[in-house]
């Protein structure tokens, strides 16, 4: 696991600044604090910052090939290089090293572009060939690590995290003001385009190509068109395990410890499961949780520990911890926090520093195998739609909806869906937000309702005809929802300089999953069926199934206390905040008072949603848009500070169990 970056000037008899470079490349000093290393060849410079998992001794970057003619820098985990070295060491490549950035490079020079096919894990990559004076951007299939970029007409700037494109000479921070909109509705922005105008997020399952002063971009995998696979329920079970498994296997590849994030859900508590019978010692978990009264898993996830004998640390958070650190994360995630679990994620993983470098974690299960309850709400809702729509005629529609608004009222979800495609109402279930309730933004230049494209959307059109409509919802959580999750696991467990690692997204297992029936994944009123059944070869059936939390935060009972509603109200109602003229006092002041009142609990939720957004946004322009490049957080990261009193962090003796 590490950071990169890199400069490509188009112009030839331009130098790339090594100083400059530099400065790119001790933004990411969180995601490598154990090495460094720069190259330039003229116009094209890569740097890397290193944090040692496999081949410690060896494997320091930029590494080249053995007549350095061809230079990579990587941030990732090949599980797979050992069986690539061996065939590589057949065809008469020599090795320096154990590293799996050693198989890239033989790999790129044995099949060229085609490389990225033969690479089982998560990566982001690039490899300068001398030679042919050509840059190569990759990133993994499913988007696990993150690749930024700028283009422009003086070159391509690349890195790990977009700090370390800002930090370049000439790049000055600005607000992509058309998806701002989205930002509001969503948290988050999905799509290549990020916040920050004119820096792009490489998709996953891309390359991209930099030859003379032209860059192409094309994908190389994406989930599986064709149709479902045949087995049996019963099969399916037995594939399913048998590549999970083999996932969790791979997945062991560590010169340095290992343990696991046990929430004491099915995803985690599964892992831990096969996890303790393919090592020797015991598993080392994680847990975190609030100091709340039902804010934590901990009576399951010490049920786990127990039955499995791990090494177990417990983590307690209060709100006091979780505002004070809302600033400095964000310097860390380089955009507004969309998921507020990425506070608790990040003392999650400092605690775990110093007893694990590496931590294995249960992200994507539910988008795979449909493990969420608005799954079954977006079945139903597309289906009654699509009926209302058959049935009404088209100029009839509009009017019949706001007849029912006046008589049932606003705040009803079929409502807001009835005139839908399944496109559009499968998006709108990853809304914080209703376009409806979004304030009206400064001088009519924006519009909330609808810019010109919709991600969510257009990624469930792009999902295979073929396929129901909860598998084109899956395709499109893979490519929207998915990818936030990814991002608040990298990056907020680099910002505590650990590894984190998702073996139920290994490709294989996706691919597989992605094409199996939904009826074996939705029975009922059950998500997951079919990974339950797996589970419960394992697990006992309290844990496989109990009720589904998705580690919840507190967010809207924290919004009651006095101190949490100052702090919202002094950022919020800041001059400098409402002199940016995006919002109107009134309505901030209207939306904060909504939250007294608990009448309408779902519009509660969303207005606290919302306003969690609206600081987000604040804090992320006051770090980043007013001050240009922030400096790093002191205080609280591994690099400053061990972490001692930041949270209430205790060992938990598991004692005998069932093995």
């Amino acid at each position: 696991m590490c950071g990169i970056c890199g400069v490509l000037n188009f112009d030839r008899r331009q130098p790339v600044d090594e100083q400059a470079l530099t400065t790119m490349r001790e933004t990411l000093v969180h995601r490598g604090p154990d090495g460094f290393g720069n190259v330039v060849f003229g116009h094209v410079g890569l740097g890397h910052r290193r944090l040692s998992i496999v081949d410690v001794a060896g494997g320091h970057q930029p590494m080249s090939n053995e007549d350095r003619t061809v230079w990579v820098v990587f941030n990732g985990e090949i599980y797979n290089h050992a069986e690539l070295r061996r065939s590589l060491l057949e065809r008469g490549h020599d090795f320096r090293t154990r590293s799996d950035t050693e198989a890239i490079l033989h790999l790129f020079e044995e099949k060229g572009d085609d490389f990225v096919q033969d690479l089982q894990g998560m990566f982001a990559l690039a490899i300068y060939d001398l030679r042919r004076d050509r840059l190569l951007l990759a990133r993994d299939r499913i988007g696990i690590k993150p690749l930024y970029y700028r283009l422009s007409r003086e070159g391509l700037l690349f890195g790990s995290e977009i700090k370390a494109i800002l930090a370049a000479p000439g790049v000055r921070a600005e607000v992509n003001w058309s998806r701002v909109p989205h930002l509001l509705r969503y948290g988050t922005v999905y799509g290549p385009e990020s916040l920050f105008a004119g820096i792009l997020e490489l998709s996953p399952g891309h390359l991209l190509i930099v030859e003379g002063n032209a860059a192409t971009i094309r994908r190389y995998w994406d989930l599986p068109q064709g149709p479902e696979v045949s087995d049996s329920e019963d099969e399916a079970q037995d594939r399913i395990e048998e590549l999970l498994r083999r996932s969790i296997r791979r997945r062991l590849m560590s010169d340095v410890p290992i343990g696991v994030f046990l929430s004491g859900g099915l995803d985690s508590s599964l892992i831990v499961a096969l996890m303790a019978r393919l090592v020797d010692a015991p598993v080392k978990t994680f847990s975190i949780g609030f100091r709340d009264a039902g804010y934590n898993e901990f009576d399951f996830s010490r049920e786990v520990a127990a039955r499995f004998r791990t090494d177990h640390l417990e983590v307690l958070l209060d709100a006091d911890r979780f505002f004070e650190a809302l600033s400095g994360l964000i310097w860390y995630h380089d955009e507004p926090i969309a998921l507020p679990a990425s506070v608790p994620l990040f003392f999650l993983s400092r605690e775990t520093k110093g007893r694990a470098t590496v931590v294995l974690t249960g992200e994507g299960a539910d988008e795979l195998f449909l493990g969420y309850e608005r799954y079954l709400w977006l079945a139903r809702h597309a289906r009654i739609a699509a009926q209302f729509q058959r049935l009404c005629p088209p100029l009839a529609r509009a009017p019949l909806v706001r007849l029912a608004r006046m008589a049932l009222g606003p705040e009803r979800m079929l409502l807001d869906r009835l005139l839908l495609d399944a496109g559009d109402i499968a998006a709108s279930f990853h809304q914080y937000v209703e376009p409806w309730a979004l304030p009206p933004l400064a001088g009519g230049e924006l519009t909330t309702n609808g810019a010109a494209s919709d991600a969510s959307a257009d990624a469930f059109r792009a999902a295979p005809l073929e396929r129901d409509v909860l598998a084109r919802a899956t395709y499109m959580e893979f490519k929207t929802f998915l990818q936030a999750l990814l991002m608040k696991q990298d990056k907020m467990s680099m910002a505590a300089s650990i590894e984190s690692r998702v073996p139920f997204l290994d490709h294989e297992l996706v691919e597989y999953a992605f094409r199996l029936p939904t009826r074996f994944k939705l029975v009922g009123d059950v998500g997951k069926s079919v990974l339950k059944k797996v589970a419960a070869r394992h697990l006992p059936e309290r844990l496989v199934h109990r009720a589904k939390l998705g580690f919840p935060v507190p967010l809207t009972r924290w919004l009651d206390r006095p101190v949490t509603r100052r702090w919202f109200e002094e950022i919020l109602l800041d001059p400098s905040t409402l002199s940016r003229g995006l919002f109107d006092r009134g309505w901030i002041e209207a939306r904060l008072r909504r939250d007294r009142r608990g009448s309408d609990a779902r519009g509660v939720l969303r207005s606290s949603y919302l306003i969690w957004n609206l600081v987000n946004f604040e804090l992320w322009q006051r770090s980043f848009i007013d001050s240009g490049l922030a400096t790093r957080p002191s205080g609280f990261g591994p690099v400053e500070a061990s972490g001692a009193g930041a949270t209430d962090a205790r060992r938990f003796e598991s004692g005998p169990g069932p093995a």
